[in-house]
C-alpha cells in the first residue's frame, strides 16, 4: 500500500508512516542477522530484480541470495545496479564455500 494511502487510511502523516517504515525495516534486518546463523544448506541462489523507488526516474535493484530448500533470504542489499550490489551477493556466496552457486549468474550485463 502507498505511503499517502496507507496516511488516509490510518489518519496518520505520511512522514510519520515512512519514519515507521524505516524503523521497522531496521529491526527486521537486525532481527534477520540475529536469527540466520551457521546455516546447514547444501545450495543457495542469487538472484537479482528492479523495481522504483520514490518516482520512475529512481530504478532501486534488490540483490538476494536465497536457500532454495526452505526459501530462506540468507542475504539481501538493495541499492544502484552496480559493482558494489553484485559484491555484496558473491561475498556471502563466497562464504558459503564452493558448488553453492544456483542457476542464476550474478554478472552484470552489456552496459552496466
Amino acid at each position: 500500500m502507498a505511503v499517502f494511502a496507507s496516511g488516509r487510511l490510518t489518519g496518520i502523516t505520511p512522514e510519520a508512516i515512512r519514519r515507521l517504515a524505516i524503523r521497522l525495516g531496521q529491526q527486521a534486518n537486525c532481527f534477520h542477522d540475529q536469527r540466520v546463523q551457521q546455516l546447514a544448506s547444501t545450495s543457495l541462489q542469487a538472484d537479482e530484480r528492479w523495481g522504483f523507488a520514490g518516482s520512475k526516474r529512481e530504478q532501486l535493484w534488490q540483490a538476494e541470495v536465497v536457500d532454495p530448500a526452505t526459501r530462506l533470504v540468507v542475504a539481501f542489499a538493495t541499492g544502484v545496479r552496480n559493482e558494489q550490489l553484485i559484491g555484496s551477493s558473491e561475498s556471502v556466496l563466497d562464504q558459503a564455500g564452493p558448488g553453492s552457486m544456483g542457476s542464476t549468474d550474478l554478472q552484470l550485463g552489456p552496459g552496466v
